[in-house]
């Protein structure tokens, strides 16, 4: 057998959890385990990948298109 290890889980940072979000299209940003991909969800589907940087694991997503 191989030893399996799972990343850890990846974090939303901004916007800050239950704050009031004005912009149509806000940068969506966390961290996450480096190099990993990052599946991003809005209202349960999913709407980007992106991918954690190399060292710092740092992420960014902006919607293509207005947020309702």
């Amino acid at each position: 057998t191989f030893p399996v290890t799972l990343p850890g889980t990846p974090a939303v940072t901004s916007p800050a959890d239950g704050s009031e979000v004005v912009e149509r299209r806000p940068v969506i940003a966390g961290t996450g385990p480096a190099n990993a991909t990052i599946i991003v969800f809005i209202d349960g589907v999913e709407a980007a990948r992106v991918n954690a940087g190399g060292g710092s694991g740092n992420w960014t997503y902006t919607p293509a298109a207005d947020l309702s």
